[in-house]
Protein backbone atom coordinates (compact mmCIF):
# COMPACT_ATOMS: atom_id res chain seq x y z
CA UNK A 1 0.00 0.00 0.00
CA UNK A 2 2.71 2.04 0.98
CA UNK A 3 4.30 1.62 -2.10
CA UNK A 4 1.04 2.46 -4.10
CA UNK A 5 0.77 5.83 -2.02
CA UNK A 6 4.44 6.93 -3.54
CA UNK A 7 4.10 5.86 -7.01
CA UNK A 8 0.98 7.67 -6.92
CA UNK A 9 2.90 10.91 -5.52
CA UNK A 10 5.90 10.30 -7.99
CA UNK A 11 4.01 10.49 -10.75
CA UNK A 12 2.27 13.72 -9.95
CA UNK A 13 5.01 15.19 -9.49
CA UNK A 14 6.59 14.32 -12.57
CA UNK A 15 2.87 14.58 -14.33
CA UNK A 16 2.45 18.38 -13.14
CA UNK A 17 5.70 19.49 -14.93
CA UNK A 18 5.30 18.38 -18.43
CA UNK A 19 5.22 20.96 -20.80
CA UNK A 20 4.43 21.82 -24.17
CA UNK A 21 6.74 23.99 -25.66
CA UNK A 22 5.81 26.21 -28.63
CA UNK A 23 7.92 27.86 -30.75
CA UNK A 24 7.42 31.48 -32.91
CA UNK A 25 6.10 31.37 -36.61
CA UNK A 26 8.09 34.98 -37.12
CA UNK A 27 11.84 35.43 -37.50
CA UNK A 28 13.61 37.04 -34.29
CA UNK A 29 16.19 39.35 -36.37
CA UNK A 30 19.75 39.36 -34.10
CA UNK A 31 20.09 43.05 -32.27
CA UNK A 32 22.96 44.97 -32.70
CA UNK A 33 25.05 44.80 -29.31
CA UNK A 34 24.71 47.76 -27.53
CA UNK A 35 28.26 49.97 -27.06
CA UNK A 36 28.55 48.78 -23.18
CA UNK A 37 27.47 45.39 -24.07
CA UNK A 38 30.50 42.55 -25.02
CA UNK A 39 29.97 40.35 -27.61
CA UNK A 40 28.12 37.01 -26.93
CA UNK A 41 25.26 35.57 -27.90
CA UNK A 42 21.90 36.73 -28.69
CA UNK A 43 18.84 35.03 -28.81
CA UNK A 44 18.30 31.95 -30.89
CA UNK A 45 16.58 33.22 -33.87
CA UNK A 46 13.79 30.57 -34.12
CA UNK A 47 13.14 29.91 -37.58
CA UNK A 48 14.15 26.02 -37.36
CA UNK A 49 17.91 26.69 -35.51
CA UNK A 50 18.13 25.52 -32.39
CA UNK A 51 21.32 27.54 -31.07
CA UNK A 52 21.60 31.11 -30.80
CA UNK A 53 22.99 33.24 -33.27
CA UNK A 54 27.11 34.74 -32.25
CA UNK A 55 27.70 38.50 -32.34
CA UNK A 56 30.98 40.24 -32.61
CA UNK A 57 32.20 43.24 -31.61
CA UNK A 58 30.18 45.30 -33.98
CA UNK A 59 26.69 43.46 -33.46
CA UNK A 60 27.17 41.66 -36.77
CA UNK A 61 25.86 37.91 -36.74
CA UNK A 62 28.80 35.71 -37.22
CA UNK A 63 28.30 31.82 -37.89
CA UNK A 64 27.41 29.98 -34.75
CA UNK A 65 29.48 26.88 -35.08
CA UNK A 66 31.57 25.96 -31.93
CA UNK A 67 34.50 24.22 -31.28
CA UNK A 68 36.72 23.01 -28.75
CA UNK A 69 40.33 22.51 -28.14
CA UNK A 70 40.14 19.17 -26.24
CA UNK A 71 43.63 19.85 -24.97
CA UNK A 72 45.99 22.31 -23.70
CA UNK A 73 48.86 19.81 -23.26
CA UNK A 74 51.43 20.81 -25.60
CA UNK A 75 53.72 18.22 -24.45
CA UNK A 76 52.71 15.92 -27.29
CA UNK A 77 51.37 16.77 -30.81
CA UNK A 78 47.83 14.94 -29.38
CA UNK A 79 45.88 18.47 -29.13
CA UNK A 80 46.01 18.98 -32.83
CA UNK A 81 43.84 15.70 -33.49
CA UNK A 82 41.70 16.98 -30.32
CA UNK A 83 41.20 20.26 -32.33
CA UNK A 84 37.60 20.30 -33.40
CA UNK A 85 35.88 22.27 -36.58
CA UNK A 86 34.68 25.57 -35.96
CA UNK A 87 37.21 26.02 -33.12
CA UNK A 88 38.88 29.75 -31.89
CA UNK A 89 40.28 29.43 -28.91
CA UNK A 90 42.72 31.88 -27.28
CA UNK A 91 45.25 31.29 -24.31
CA UNK A 92 47.65 32.74 -22.14
CA UNK A 93 51.05 30.02 -21.18
CA UNK A 94 53.17 32.21 -19.09
CA UNK A 95 53.28 36.03 -20.69
CA UNK A 96 52.41 34.42 -24.10
CA UNK A 97 49.47 34.46 -25.60
CA UNK A 98 48.07 32.09 -28.60
CA UNK A 99 45.50 31.83 -30.64
CA UNK A 100 44.15 28.19 -32.12
CA UNK A 101 41.67 27.70 -34.46
CA UNK A 102 40.18 25.87 -37.17
CA UNK A 103 37.52 26.14 -39.95
CA UNK A 104 33.99 24.40 -40.49
CA UNK A 105 35.48 21.80 -42.29
CA UNK A 106 36.64 19.04 -40.77
CA UNK A 107 39.65 18.31 -43.30
CA UNK A 108 40.59 22.09 -42.52
CA UNK A 109 43.91 22.71 -41.00
CA UNK A 110 44.47 23.10 -37.65
CA UNK A 111 46.31 26.84 -37.09
CA UNK A 112 48.34 28.34 -34.36
CA UNK A 113 48.90 31.96 -34.42
CA UNK A 114 46.95 31.79 -38.08
CA UNK A 115 50.23 29.17 -39.05
CA UNK A 116 48.71 25.96 -40.31
CA UNK A 117 50.29 23.24 -38.30
CA UNK A 118 50.33 19.45 -38.19
CA UNK A 119 50.83 16.65 -36.43
CA UNK A 120 54.28 15.65 -37.81
CA UNK A 121 55.70 19.14 -38.15
CA UNK A 122 55.01 19.24 -34.29
CA UNK A 123 56.35 15.96 -33.71
CA UNK A 124 59.29 16.83 -35.43
CA UNK A 125 59.82 20.12 -33.75
CA UNK A 126 59.35 18.01 -30.15
CA UNK A 127 62.26 15.67 -31.08
CA UNK A 128 64.51 18.63 -32.16
CA UNK A 129 64.59 19.97 -35.30
CA UNK A 130 63.80 23.59 -36.50
CA UNK A 131 60.26 23.52 -38.45
CA UNK A 132 59.35 26.77 -40.45
CA UNK A 133 55.46 27.32 -40.65
CA UNK A 134 54.16 29.51 -43.09
CA UNK A 135 50.65 31.12 -43.27
CA UNK A 136 48.65 32.43 -46.07
CA UNK A 137 50.67 35.77 -46.23
CA UNK A 138 53.70 34.34 -46.76
CA UNK A 139 55.11 35.09 -43.03
CA UNK A 140 56.98 32.30 -41.49
CA UNK A 141 57.67 31.23 -37.66
CA UNK A 142 60.07 28.74 -36.74
CA UNK A 143 58.78 25.66 -34.15
CA UNK A 144 61.79 24.73 -32.29
CA UNK A 145 62.79 23.39 -29.11
CA UNK A 146 65.21 25.11 -26.72
CA UNK A 147 67.98 23.74 -25.23
CA UNK A 148 66.35 23.78 -21.83
CA UNK A 149 63.79 21.44 -23.60
CA UNK A 150 60.90 24.33 -24.09
CA UNK A 151 59.10 24.11 -27.68
CA UNK A 152 58.79 27.18 -28.86
CA UNK A 153 56.79 28.96 -31.25
CA UNK A 154 58.82 32.35 -32.93
CA UNK A 155 60.23 32.22 -28.84
CA UNK A 156 57.41 32.15 -27.03
CA UNK A 157 56.92 29.13 -25.10
CA UNK A 158 54.43 26.28 -25.44
CA UNK A 159 55.88 24.21 -22.92
CA UNK A 160 56.89 24.35 -19.28
CA UNK A 161 54.87 27.31 -19.04
CA UNK A 162 51.66 27.67 -16.86
CA UNK A 163 48.24 28.19 -18.33
CA UNK A 164 46.99 31.57 -17.22
CA UNK A 165 43.68 31.78 -19.21
CA UNK A 166 41.91 30.87 -21.45
CA UNK A 167 38.91 32.26 -23.98
CA UNK A 168 36.67 30.44 -26.28
CA UNK A 169 33.78 32.28 -28.01
CA UNK A 170 34.22 35.22 -26.54
CA UNK A 171 34.15 33.72 -22.75
CA UNK A 172 37.28 34.02 -20.76
CA UNK A 173 38.10 31.39 -18.14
Amino acid sequence: MIHAVCLLFLFQDVYSKTYLIETADDLIVAKPIAAKETPGYAKPPQNGRDYAQVLDEGGQSIPSCVGHMGSFNFSTPEWIEKVTPCASVTFQLGENEFYVSKDEEKSSPVKINRYPITVEEYQQALDGETVELENEDGKTVELKTTDDGTLTLDGKALTNAALVKFSKNGFTF
